[in-house]
């Protein structure tokens, strides 16, 4: 049974190689790459593919049948001390909703 994997395709000396736990293609373009890597990843259960760009970092990413990467939250302009009483009202609010004990 195929199992999630992640394939890299990155440029090595003017070719594009994708790669995946210890199988390695080699492509004159990064197009041809970018085929390869689809082509292996729809043919696993699921799996996620991402191109590195000559800099090394990623220019490109694409994921098959796994929930979606989401961004990390952006800093809050209302501060720590406002943003810590508002999650704790939230997380006492859901607890007491959940409690299994009976209230006083």
């Amino acid at each position: 049974m195929a199992k999630s994997k992640t394939v890299h395709v990155v440029p090595k000396d003017g070719s594009w190689v994708v790669g995946s736990e210890g199988w390695i293609s080699v492509h004159s373009t990064q197009a041809e790459a970018i085929r390869a890597a689809r082509h292996m990843i729809k043919d696993g259960l699921s799996g996620q593919f991402v191109v590195l760009g000559q800099s090394g970092r990623i220019v490109k990413s694409e994921t098959y049948r796994l929930p979606k990467v989401k961004t990390p939250p952006r800093k809050s302009r209302l501060g720590k001390k406002k943003m810590e009483e508002a999650v704790g009202s939230v997380v006492l609010d859901r607890v007491n909703s959940y409690s299994l004990l009976p209230s006083a």
